[in-house]
């Protein structure tokens, strides 16, 4: 199993030059994994104009990444050799600046990962690094974080919420920078993080170029849906593109690609041998002088966890039984009195909540508690102006909306404490593997329409459980638009003609003539199936498949038919 990851870096629209850097530069990386000092990535934005802040950002990740790998044994920690060799590089910056009065002010920001996992144990790590506003973001499940923290004038009004992301834009301060690798600064002062890795995850490096002009909520639907190499090429062209902005109570056309844009994105394989049931994504760790041992799931967790369930509600009933003889026994106490008492359901259950949060999560945050982040460095404001306005935005921590199916669900009904119990056991999102894609098989030249007033046969394979309260959501939509449920996923199983096939393999006939996200001919259409919770109620759990390109013929639409 291998690390799948693409890179790409782009002028943009206004710049003459490409100031940006990236590490590795080939489509192959030198190293694997699961090598002792894993696989290392690195974006640089070059600063300082005069063509010298693309000498900056290429000696930034020329440095790095020969300082990393040919460090001795000194550094055992790699929190620690990623940081010296961060140091290095600005190092070796200050004295090529001190040799022209052209290159005497450059400078570049630095993002760098290294990332190791192990396929055995589906488990892995990664250590970040930067200095500056280039960014890292984590999509696990669905769902965008930022890692690191923009060391910029602005930043604390994008961590309190001050300040939107369209704000930002006309923000007098947007490209202040408070860190970097600056020829005129004497010392380099980066950040560092640790993070655990599961499978499934992605990781995205990217300069202010991509993040400024590319909104967190498109980030997270394209790296969700689409392969790291298309996905990235996808977010290029989002930043090149025009797009809308809301200031001071008005709408307004900005033009796109205002700076340069590089993106890497890495994706840490699904496994679908086995689900490992972790309760909630492990909380991003603040840099150490050790490397901190996070406890990998075990496979008998699970049966420890139903094992506790039974003790509980065994426990509930005894003290049910043990209150009722009880009160029977007492001579002449009103029947009021019992009924007064708390009931003894409920009481149970929320115990139970707490040892199941104890037993499965450990010291880890619910899954809904945004992932912490570190303190900024005590730095003085750097104001950097030779570089295009820095456009950023703060943490990520919610989903964006979910496909909207073609039928709205109902209110759910008034669920008791012990339903919630058994909703939250039954399903645990962090351990489900994402679908399989089967049949139709990708049709990118269009070769192969398919006509929407005829029954199609979608075929996928999800490897887990498919419990009362999950259903799948098989989504049509065009290429750049919405993903669109193309049926209501609560009654899919009632479908008669779903089926399960075996081996997680299922399928299900669908003419797609009247789905909301089918509107015209075309061969640029999508389908994916996402995993979601239909009870008690709709629920989007970001577990969906990579898309695939499928053509489709709408009848009643213009045009020719795809060829």
């Amino acid at each position: 199993m291998t690390i799948n990851f693409a890179a790409q870096t782009n002028i943009g629209q206004k710049r003459q030059i490409n100031e940006d850097s990236l590490w590795p530069r080939t489509a192959q990386h030198s190293h694997t994994a699961a090598d002792p000092r894993g696989m290392l990535f690195i974006v640089a934005d070059g600063m300082g104009g005069h063509g010298a802040g693309d000498i900056a950002s290429g000696l930034a990740v020329s440095e790095i990444s020969q300082t990393y790998y040919s460090a001795g044994e000194g550094y055992a920690d790699i929190g620690e050799r990623l940081e010296a060799s961060i140091q290095a590089a600005h190092t070796l910056i200050c004295e090529r600046a001190a040799q022209s009065a052209d290159t005497e002010n450059m400078g570049t920001t630095v993002v760098a990962v290294v990332v190791r996992y192990d396929d055995a144990d589906h488990y892995g790590e990664a250590w970040v690094a930067w200095v500056g506003d280039s960014r890292v973001y984590l999509l696990r499940r669905g769902q965008l974080h930022q890692v690191s923290r923009d060391h910029s004038r602005v930043w604390p009004l994008i961590e309190s919420g001050q300040i939107s992301w369209d704000e930002l834009k006309f923000h007098p301060d947007r490209s202040k920078i408070t860190n970097a690798l600056i020829a005129r600064r004497s010392q380099a002062e980066p950040e560092t993080k640790r993070l655990d890795l599961l499978p499934g995850d992605q990781l995205l490096l990217c300069s202010d170029g991509l993040s400024g002009e590319v909104r967190p909520e498109d980030i997270e639907k394209t790296m969700a849906l689409y392969p790291p190499e298309q996905a990235v090429a996808m977010l290029i062209d989002k930043a090149n593109a025009p797009k809308a902005v809301f200031a001071q109570g008005q709408q307004q056309q900005l033009e796109g690609g205002n700076d340069n844009i590089t993106a890497i994105i890495i994706r840490i394989p699904a496994d679908h041998t086995e689900t490992q049931p972790l309760a909630v994504p492990p909380a991003l760790k603040d840099n150490a002088p050790t490397l901190v041992d996070v406890p990998k799931a075990k496979k008998s967790a699970r049966a420890g966890l139903v094992l506790v369930v039974l003790l509980l509600l065994l426990g509930l009933v005894g003290a049910g039984l043990y209150l009722v003889f009880a009160n029977s026994a007492v001579v002449g106490r009103p029947t009021e009195a019992a009924v007064a008492a708390p009931p003894p359901t409920n009481t149970a259950t929320a115990a139970g909540n707490s040892v199941i949060i104890a037993v499965e999560s450990g010291d880890n945050p619910p899954p809904d508690t945004p992932l912490p982040e570190a303190t900024n460095p005590n730095d003085a404001p750097v104001e950097q102006t030779g570089r295009e306005p820095t456009v950023t935005r703060g943490p990520v921590t919610s989903p964006t909306a979910p496909p909207t199916p073609t039928a709205t669900p109902s209110p759910p009904p008034t669920a008791t404490p012990t339903a919630a119990l058994t909703a939250t056991l039954a399903i645990d999102v962090y351990s489900l593997p994402t679908p399989t894609l089967l049949e139709p098989k990708a049709d990118e030249l269009g070769r192969y329409p398919i006509d929407t007033t005829r029954e199609t046969n979608f075929v996928w394979q999800w490897p887990a459980e498919l419990t009362d309260e999950l259903s799948f959501q098989i989504m049509v939509w065009l290429r750049d638009a919405e993903p669109t449920g193309a049926h209501d996923a609560r009654f899919l199983k009632q479908d008669s003609s779903f089926k399960a096939l075996g081996e997680g393999q299922y399928s299900v006939l669908l003419a797609l003539d009247g789905a909301s996200g089918v509107t015209t001919t075309s061969a640029d259409y999508l389908w994916a199936v996402s995993v979601v919770r239909v009870q008690p109620q709709y629920e989007w759990l970001g577990i969906v498949s990579e898309a695939r390109p499928i053509s489709l013929v709408v009848p009643d639409t213009a045009g020719p038919r795809p060829k």
